[in-house]
């Protein structure tokens, strides 16, 4: 990322539950707040340029079962980069920033193999396993995972606002970065291993995901101040 992402989300959330009522029974069901939805099964970025090492994070760790965080994948690339500091003192966020170079060499340690594809949209809809996407937002430069897609939209696991729909056209705007308009996106692929075990419900649930708007929303109305009378 060239900037740091505008919109900062909230953490704390409490779980309701749902009462569930008749003449003849009583029950309360658990019901999943918003926040919960939100960000389930996915890494969130800790800093402002580690979008990368974090979607490569919520791949590995929820599509794929293994035990790394996103810390690990920056401390790696600290160290190979020559780098002294500690990610949260790194000045020059250029120098820490990773690249799909730096991602495919981390998930081949791991014995993964991985895959830099140009492609469309109509091929990346095709896709039924997650891959890591370059987007660019307003001049600011993102990775993200992409989940899946239906006839409105496209269902991303984003590291920095949770999981969220975008509308497809919009989604293409900020995904065809490529100068080659035949193959005007860029992806990264993470292979399984043989004896990988797949959480498919990484891949699942699609349709209660927030829009854009509604984490927008959500996360104005949670940080607004509270005015005394």
């Amino acid at each position: 990322m060239k900037k740091l992402l505008c919109v900062l989300l909230t953490q704390a959330a409490l779980a309701s539950n749902m009462q569930v009522q008749n003449k003849y029974i009583s029950i309360e069901v658990p019901t999943r707040s918003w926040l919960e939805i939100r960000d389930t099964n996915l890494v969130r970025q800790q800093y402002d340029y580690s979008c990368g090492a974090a979607s490569l994070a919520s791949i590995l760790k929820f599509y794929y079962g293994e035990d790394v965080s996103e810390l690990d994948i920056l401390q790696w690339s600290i160290q190979e980069k020559g780098i002294d500091l500690e990610p949260k003192e790194q000045e020059d966020k250029n120098i820490a920033r990773l690249s799909f170079l730096d991602l495919t060499r981390f998930a081949e340690l791991l014995g993964y193999k991985a895959m830099g594809l140009a492609l469309d949209f109509a091929t990346l809809s095709k896709l039924k396993s997650p891959v890591i996407i370059y987007v660019n937002v307003r001049d600011i430069e993102h990775f993200s995972v992409y989940k899946g897609s239906d006839e409105q939209y496209v269902y991303l696991a984003d590291p920095s606002f949770g999981n969220l729909k975008i509308n497809i056209a919009k989604f293409i705007e900020m995904f065809y970065q490529r100068d080659d308009l035949s193959l005007p996106g860029k992806v990264l692929a993470i292979l399984p291993k043989q004896e990988s075990q797949i959480n498919q419900s990484f891949m699942e649930n699609l349709k209660t995901t927030p829009s854009l708007q509604e984490v927008i929303n959500n996360t104005t109305i949670r940080q607004r101040p509270t005015t005394r009378p």
